[in-house]
């Protein structure tokens, strides 16, 4: 597991957290989506572009890749119990945890809750939410809403 860009569930939510020192081309990705933040009840959520988080499972360990029909921000290597938990609870979403330094999930959680650690709420889409919700080109992409 990367230290630096790992996920985790707690509480029925799910976590990814991104550390900049270990992974500065990832961050320096989702620096291009500064200035898409919306503020809503003490939450900031990505709008108003395609950028979303999307389940591959073709490799030999299932990856959560974080994306637009333009590039890539991340992609990190989940487990099956992640997995399950995305497709079982049909998630539309997660919390991403940006931190300068290392931090092991049960501190990044406490944070968290504390409200010592911004986080930012993503979007995840299934397949099968992704094809209900939006319409997509031949290669998949989304070129707009249903």
């Amino acid at each position: 597991m990367n230290k630096g860009l790992y996920s985790f569930v707690k509480d029925d939510e799910m976590f990814v957290i991104i550390c900049k020192t270990e992974n500065p081309t990832e961050w320096q990705q989702l620096r291009t989506l500064d200035g898409w933040e919306v503020e809503s009840d003490d939450q900031f959520y990505i709008m108003g572009t395609d950028a979303r988080a999307e389940l591959e499972k073709t490799t030999s360990e299932p990856l959560l890749i974080y994306k637009s029909n333009e590039e890539i921000y991340f992609q990190c290597s989940i487990s099956n119990e992640i997995v399950d938990f995305l497709e079982t609870k049909e998630t539309l979403g997660f919390f991403l945890i940006q931190s300068e330094l290392s931090i092991g999930k049960e501190q990044a959680y406490k944070m968290f809750l504390e409200n010592e650690i911004e986080s930012l709420i993503c979007a995840f889409y299934t397949e099968n939410k992704k094809n209900e919700i939006f319409e997509l080109d031949v290669e998949g992409n989304i070129t707009g809403l249903k």
